[in-house]
């Protein structure tokens, strides 16, 4: 009797959840028909497992998982908390100092993560883990089954603390368990240097807290140097702020829309560019890769768009929405995606990426005879040499 009164208290807290996430979705709760079949069935799954399955059933389990499985099918960045892991967050929000210096994304909520980049100087580094490598699990913990958020509050820590990743290397099939200690790990920095004829190039590694302050010192200090064009590399750019990337893009427009946020009920913000906060007008061009993601594809976008650059290299991976926390009554919580990043031309960012206007693999960048201005980086190399001859 008390088994079944579990299997019912977990239907109607699935299928309470279940309403509350639609409601937040369509921006009502959506009581029709299909709703009440969809239900109808979740209910029936549940109740053949409780009475039907091979070996006793663990309710808790069964309930997270069906939350954690509803909410992973929307997309890498949503999430379910238990209370436990709501508390946590709550009692401590900011990020651990401790880190291993590397960067993931994931294509979907039930992919492994894949590796984007490896900072200098870190752990993951010294490890010789490579960008392309796949992270499968982090303390024995299936990256199939993490959000993008919980993959990432998982590899930090207190420093000194230890993390275990199991990782499958790019060249290999067999995954490799790696045990590394988190230790204080800074941000790649943005950085600049002018190339022969006059080519400026400033690399911006992420959108944190006070990059738009370095770009404009790299800005200012390359024209100071007489650079005829600018490339800006925007290649494995996955993190940052929307504050950043505004202040950033009002550096190089003068005029144009920048993005738009889109909510369940409509557009609810835009963001443009201001008059007189250009830096730099000249020549400009931007190199993303597929995994320009998030922040780097809004700028990639504004550039484009407003047909104020040429845009080079890959399509970009596809991630532009905002998440927010949603608490529930039993003190658990969701990370849901709440709104989504539109380009000036109204087109979602989500799941699309940004196409170049001249990819890295065809037409006439591709027949280039490639000049090696930087050793080991054949992508820049060939960006460099398309510059040159347009310069």
């Amino acid at each position: 009797m008390l088994k079944r009164y579990k299997i019912y208290f977990i239907i109607g807290s699935v299928c309470l959840i279940t309403f509350t996430l639609l409601g937040i979705i369509a921006g009502r709760v959506l009581l029709n028909e299909q709703t009440y079949k969809n239900l109808a069935v979740l209910t029936e799954v549940l109740e053949l497992v409780e009475r039907n399955y091979v070996e006793p059933v663990d309710l808790r389990k069964l309930y997270r998982g069906a939350l954690t499985g509803l909410m992973e099918s929307l997309d890498p960045e949503c999430t379910y908390l238990t209370a436990e892991e709501y508390q946590a967050f709550a009692q401590s929000p900011q990020e651990e100092p401790g880190d291993i210096g590397l960067e993931v994304n994931k294509n979907s909520g039930f992919d492994y993560a894949r590796i984007v980049r490896i900072l200098p100087n870190s752990p993951a580094e010294r490890e010789g883990i490579q960008p392309g490598d796949w992270l499968r699990a982090v303390d024995r913990l299936s990256t199939q089954k993490l959000s993008l958020w919980s993959i990432r509050r998982k590899l930090r820590g207190p420093i000194d603390s230890s993390v275990t990743l199991s990782i499958t290397k790019k060249e290999k099939r067999e995954a490799e368990r790696i045990t590394l200690k988190r230790e204080k790990v800074s941000p790649e920095r943005v950085s600049n240097r002018v190339f022969e004829g006059g080519i400026g190039y400033l690399r911006i590694p992420n959108f944190l807290p006070g990059v738009s302050g370095s770009v404009a010192q790299g800005l200012q200090s390359l024209q100071e140097s007489g650079i005829t064009s600018l490339l800006i590399d925007l290649r494995g750019n996955i993190l940052g702020q929307l504050n950043e990337v505004i202040a950033i893009a009002d550096m190089l427009l003068d005029r144009g829309e920048i993005t738009s946020l889109k909510m369940p009920k409509g557009i609810e913000s835009s963001y443009s560019a201001k008059v007189g906060t250009t830096l730099y007008g000249g020549k400009l061009f931007l190199l993303v890769d597929g995994d320009t993601s998030n922040w780097g594809e809004m700028l990639a976008a504004a550039i484009k768009d407003n047909k104020r650059g040429e845009l080079i290299g890959e399509q970009t991976f596809g991630r532009g929405s905002l998440q927010k926390i949603i608490p529930l009554e039993d003190g658990s919580a969701l990370r849901l995606s709440v709104g989504m990043f539109l380009t000036p031309g109204k087109a979602p960012i989500e799941g699309k990426g940004v196409t170049p206007d001249l990819s890295l693999t065809e037409g006439k960048i591709k027949e280039m005879v490639e000049r090696e201005f930087v050793p080991g980086d054949p992508q820049l190399n060939k960006v460099l040499s398309y510059i040159a001859v347009s310069n």
